[in-house]
Order: C-alpha cells, then sequence, then structure tokens
C-alpha cells in the first residue's frame, strides 16, 4: 500500500508548482512515462518538470481529483483543472511508490 499523505503531499506541490515538493517524493532512477516520452533520473525529472511549470502550468496547475483507486501499491488517479484557462481538459496519472518513493509515473493529459 501507499502512504496516502505521500500522494497527498505530491499533489498538492503539483498545484502550487513547487518542484523541491515534487522531487522529493521521486527515487533517483524514477522513471515518468508521458506520451511517446521516457523521462528517466532524478535530473532528467527536475528538467521536465522546470519545464511543465515554465512552458505549460507557470504557477502550478490546481487539480480536481476525479478517481482514486489504491491497488496493491499502484495509485491510479483521474482528475481535471480547477481553471478552465489551461490546455488540458483532464488527466490521468498512474503511480508506482516503492519504499515510500516514486518508481515509476505515468501520466496522460486530454
Amino acid at each position: 500500500m501507499n502512504d496516502p499523505e505521500m500522494i497527498e503531499r505530491h499533489l498538492s506541490a503539483f498545484s502550487r508548482g513547487d518542484i523541491d515538493g515534487l522531487m522529493k517524493d521521486y527515487a533517483a532512477d524514477a522513471v515518468i512515462l508521458i506520451d511517446d516520452q521516457k523521462i528517466e533520473g532524478y535530473d532528467a525529472l527536475r528538467r521536465f518538470f522546470d519545464h511543465v511549470f515554465s512552458a505549460l502550468f507557470p504557477g502550478g496547475l490546481p487539480i480536481h481529483i476525479d478517481s482514486h483507486l489504491d491497488v496493491s501499491g499502484v495509485v491510479y488517479l483521474k482528475w481535471h483543472p480547477q481553471s478552465s484557462e489551461v490546455p488540458v481538459r483532464m488527466g490521468t496519472d498512474t503511480i508506482m511508490v516503492r519504499d515510500g518513493k516514486i518508481v515509476v509515473h505515468t501520466v496522460a493529459l486530454f
């Protein structure tokens, strides 16, 4: 099972655009899969989030969780932005946590 407080802290950091807060939750060799990209390792993830919060969502992206499932240590989230002013209508994330750190994170934006 995952630590619900860690997931909540992670979502809060994303909503605020807090890259340091996000990075605390990832393992050093974590992987994010988004579209046709594989972003691997701490430094690459930091560069990815730098881009996300400078180019796509300056200041963060407050979201509303529509669905939250936790099955055998894998968390699935379906969400939508709290603002209609962003270029995303909804998203899904799948997060696998081991030893209190995110090791795999998939993202789909619609």
